[in-house]
């Protein structure tokens, strides 16, 4: 066989096969519409950006729910320790009488509800933030929604931490709670199920 005639036949071969190509790939329209597009990414778990604003938006009225509820919890412990000021301011009253040092001692014990009152809010068990973490959501808006139910202060640094230690690709779908102040490590180990 001569080589000129396998180099023709060759040719003609790559010439034929990239017309045939060309031909099948032009007749199948494989162009996706914005809709086909928008429908694939949300099977993927992909986010529109106007729902995940709808999400921080439902987190902060439960945020704010919860402040209004803890402010009247609140008010109501001061007033139950208002009026059991009074009792015992009035048990006092009725002691001046005997003797001097009942009214002192009376005094005395009186400063010691009272300080014991003003205490026992300071001493509260700490209170627990629920953040619930849905499909696609990032690390940039889990660190905001933390500083918005006052978990954290600083939304970049626990993002930069989550970043930097291997944790922002990691986020788990689910509903964690935490307790404010807590440290980065064990916010990222709940959030991650580390």
């Amino acid at each position: 066989m001569k080589i000129t005639y396998f180099l023709r036949g060759l040719g003609i071969g790559i010439i034929f096969s990239a017309l045939i190509l060309s031909v099948a790939f032009r007749s199948s329209d494989s162009s996706m519409t914005d809709e086909m597009v928008i429908e694939r990414a949300k099977e993927l778990g992909m986010v529109d950006a106007g729902d995940s604003d709808d999400e921080l938006d439902k987190l902060l009225s439960k945020k704010e729910d919860t402040t209004k509820e803890e402010s009247s919890e609140a008010q109501t412990s001061t007033e139950e320790s208002s009026s059991e000021a009074d009792t015992t301011k009035a048990a006092s009253t009725e002691g001046q009488t005997t003797q001097a040092v009942t009214t002192e001692e009376a005094t005395t014990q009186e400063k010691t509800e009272e300080a014991a009152t003003t205490e026992a809010p300071k001493k509260k068990t700490p209170k627990t933030v629920s953040i619930t973490i849905s499909r696609g959501m990032y690390s940039e808006l889990v660190s905001e929604t933390l500083v918005s139910l006052g978990v954290i202060d600083d939304a970049a640094s626990f993002n930069k931490y989550l970043n930097d230690n291997g944790y922002a690709g990691r986020l788990v779908v689910g509903t964690y709670k935490l307790t404010p102040g807590e440290d980065y490590d064990s916010i990222a180990r709940k959030i991650t199920g580390r």
